[in-house]
């Protein structure tokens, strides 16, 4: 999990670094991915390509709060799954067939 620290949150500039350890910094910590109870983001991968359909899945499923609920290779596919899944997100190839 990636977390970065704000400074100077009350004033209009804020600057972003790397979070530390140090016990001393007390500013804001804002973390890129929620605790595991947290519920994850359902997506619907819809692509007629393999190729980019698996790396999006392999890029998404490496992210904690995302879920792939499904993958379709057409429009006809990805509305039944659609309708079967109810995903958060659709990832949608906007030529496909």
């Amino acid at each position: 999990m990636t977390s970065i620290a704000i400074e100077n949150c009350r004033s209009a500039h804020w600057k972003a670094r790397p979070a530390s350890t140090d016990s001393q910094f007390d500013g804001l910590i804002i973390r890129s991915s929620p605790p595991e109870r947290a519920k994850k983001i359902s997506v619907l991968i819809a692509d007629d390509h393999p190729v980019v359909r698996f790396g999006l899945a392999a890029i998404l499923n490496s992210q904690n709060d995302i879920e792939i609920v499904a993958q379709a290779t057409d429009g006809e596919e990805a509305c039944q799954l659609y309708d079967e899944h109810s995903p958060d997100v659709l990832v949608l190839d906007l030529r496909m067939p």
